[in-house]
């Protein structure tokens, strides 16, 4: 039998204790419940008040709760202890969460019913949920704030990052339309726009910042948000003061400053058809969205600037490279037209336009047309077919001054020329211009200069229209000079050809003067006399007759090399021995000296062309100073020919010099040196005064 007191204790602490308490029976009947319980029952179920009463079910009391609850009780029926924290119910659609404890009771060792102590958790869990949910979405966010910080940081193209700025910027903020302004100076530039806006901006358009909205915006340090464009808010006045176009789904305006180190370099416009729709929107991610924005755009910018002064650098590479190339061509052995289309082609890559040159050699010649490999065929055919100019106009004035003339618009320029200046007697001046006006917007035209008269002129087409620069312009007068240079050195070239024809017709004739004529002469002298010599001294004529037949011979020799100096082919194609006979039987007839030749030459060995030239004149040189300036009595010349290598000797018995004071130019031994080294081969003069001359070439 308990203490009255203790009884009195236990139900004071029943009735006070602020956890729902409640017994009930195996059968689930209510047995006794505190004020606590019945309070929770109350809140969380549509059971009367006088319903709750001893002997009534659970699930009456808390109708529909069978899923939840069913379960739990069958376990404490069976003697467990069952602990439930944040046990989830929904009673008639009021849901509600429960710290549960179900203890058995026994009597006899029997289970006779249980207690149900419970707890009303349901604000905690709903401010857990709250918390959680508050979470994973910031967590959301930054996860989203951290992809669009890779996809910013991923693209350096311009155009690209303004549309992704766009299409990244909705994932954090719903909004009907969308602009991103560029700050150039004191004017904002539309650089993209999305949704609405697009009919409201266009690309480029241009406004001044100087006005209340922007300025507030630039000086705040957190989005400008306007409720409602329409209230009589500051912000909103100062919106319909900058006079923007109306819009139906501009209720709401909410505006981004973007900056990179408190530079101010844009701003992002974003507008909604609600009002008040901008208000609750989290303003640190979009602080944060917008400085990763503000550095994406700073670096594709900062990596255009880089892109372009690459570019730059490697245009200037590609003109350096170009002029030098030129330059080399021009000191080559090429012939004018393939050097014109080589500068057409090089100016072609360092101005990026199509070229090109009409010109004439000589002032009575037509004009010849070159064009780069790019210039429309028609178009070519036609200009070449055209080989006159008009001295008298504009262009050929101003170009004749050494002036370069821009034509900024083909069309333009065309209008006006069939307004004024048609030329109806020569309508295909007019024909080739509206040509050019097809195929072109604007070009360059440069005048070639020859010795201050104009030789033709260098055409620079372009496709699209441009501004030419001085840097421009000037290169264009450079490529222009070195194709007059080109025009220039082809005409020096030729009278340098002529002029060496001359000279070597003025020298044959001096040969044919001092060798064969004269030989000629002696010959005649001889056969006029041999006939009465004959008759008085018999031996002294036939010695005579002999002298005539050698004179002869030489004469012939004689012929024979000057012919062979007419057709240098003839020395390239001649034989080892031909090389050297007509030589010698010219030196032979000349000097009255027989040389004594030695040849040893391997018959499957072929001399080549430059090897047969360096021989021919080196013997030709060696004979000439023999007969001019040695005296001998007596020559000899030894030819080796093997495939290790070539020996080339000739030897003289005469008077001999001391190389020492022999300047090295003289008799021809300069010539012999460079000949001996234009293709690799040695040679070697030996001499002492009165001892011969030993000449010495190898060739290995």
């Amino acid at each position: 039998m308990m203490p009255e007191f203790s009884k009195y204790v236990i139900d004071l602490l029943f009735e006070k204790i602020p956890i729902g308490l409640a017994i009930f029976d195996k059968n689930l009947r209510l047995v006794r419940f505190n004020p606590t319980w019945a309070g929770f029952i109350k809140q969380y179920t549509y059971t009367k008040s006088e319903t709750l009463q001893p002997g009534v079910s659970f699930f009456d009391v808390a109708p529909g709760t069978e899923d939840y609850f069913s379960e739990v009780f069958d376990r404490v029926l069976a003697g467990e202890i069952v602990r439930e924290p944040a046990l989830y119910t929904n009673t008639q659609g009021i849901e509600s969460y429960w710290d549960v404890l179900l203890t058995p009771l026994e009597e006899d060792g029997k289970i006779i019913g249980f207690l149900d102590a419970a707890t009303d958790v349901t604000d905690q869990v709903r401010v857990k949920e709250y918390l959680e949910d508050q979470i994973f979405e910031r967590t959301q966010s930054l996860v989203t704030l951290l992809q669009i910080s890779r996809i910013f940081g991923s693209i350096l193209s311009k155009d690209e990052l303004l549309t992704a700025v766009i299409i990244e910027l909705k994932k954090l903020v719903e909004y009907d339309g969308c602009a991103l302004l560029k700050l150039d100076e004191d004017v904002l530039e539309i650089q993209a726009t999305t949704g609405c806006l697009t009919q409201i901006y266009q690309l480029g358009d241009c406004y001044s910042v100087e006005n209340k909205l922007d300025q507030t915006l630039f000086q705040s340090t957190k989005a400008l948000k306007i409720s409602d464009v329409e209230d009589n808010s500051p912000c909103a006045k100062a919106y319909r003061s900058c006079n923007y176009p109306a819009n139906s789904c501009i209720r709401a305006w909410m505006g981004l400053a973007l900056k990179v180190q408190d530079r101010i370099i844009g701003e992002l416009v974003l507008v909604h058809h609600s009002p008040g729709f901008f208000d609750d929107v989290e303003e640190n991610y979009i602080q944060i969205f917008s400085g990763l924005a503000s550095i994406a755009l700073e670096n594709a910018r900062l990596y255009h600037l880089e892109q372009e002064r690459r570019q730059e650098s490697e245009r200037r590479q590609r003109v350096a490279e170009g002029l030098r190339d030129i330059l080399k061509a021009l000191n080559s052995n090429k012939d004018l037209e393939d050097l014109l289309h080589f500068i057409v082609e090089q100016a072609h890559i360092m101005m990026e336009a199509d070229l090109s040159i009409r010109y004439h050699e000589t002032e009575d010649q037509p004009l010849s047309t070159v064009v780069s490999v790019s210039f429309p065929q028609h178009l070519f055919e036609v200009f070449s077919a055209f080989t006159v100019s008009n001295p008298q106009s504009e262009l050929q004035t101003r170009l004749s001054r050494g002036e370069f003339v821009i034509e900024p618009n083909y069309e333009a320029e065309i209008v006006e020329y069939k307004k004024s200046s048609f030329d109806k007697e020569n309508p295909r001046v007019y024909e080739i211009m509206s040509m050019i006006a097809d195929n072109y917007a604007c070009g360059l035209v440069t005048p070639l200069l020859v010795r201050g008269k104009l030789f033709g002129s260098l055409r620079f087409f372009y496709q699209a229209h441009r501004e030419f620069d001085e840097e421009t312009t000037r290169l264009a007068m450079m490529i222009a000079e070195q194709a007059a240079l080109a025009i220039e050195n082809s005409t020096l070239r030729k009278e340098v050809q002529l002029a060496a024809v001359s000279n070597e017709r003025n020298r044959l004739a001096r040969e044919l003067h001092d060798s064969v004529t004269q030989t000629l002469f002696s010959t005649s002298l001889i056969a006029e006399v041999l006939p009465r010599l004959y008759e008085v001294n018999k031996p002294e004529a036939e010695r005579r007759l002999t002298e005539m037949r050698q004179l002869a011979r030489g004469a012939l020799a004689e012929m024979r090399t000057l012919l062979m100096e007419l057709r240098p082919n003839a020395i390239i194609e001649a034989k080892p021995k031909e090389l050297l006979q007509h030589l010698m039987d010219a030196f032979t007839g000349r000097s009255g000296i027989s040389i004594n030749y030695t040849e040893k030459i391997d018959p499957h060995y072929s001399l080549s062309g430059d090897q047969k030239l360096v021989i021919y004149r080196i013997a030709q040189e060696a004979l000439n100073n023999v007969a001019k300036h040695a005296s001998p009595s007596e020559v000899k010349i030894l030819f080796h020919v093997d495939p290790a290598q070539i020996n080339l000797m000739i030897e003289d018995n005469g008077i001999g010099f001391s190389p020492d004071d022999i300047q090295s130019n003289h008799f021809g031994i300069g010539f012999m040196q460079e000949r001996a080294e234009g293709i690799g081969a040695t040679i070697k003069v030996i001499s002492q005064p009165g001892e011969g001359t030993l000449i010495h070439l190898r060739i290995r």
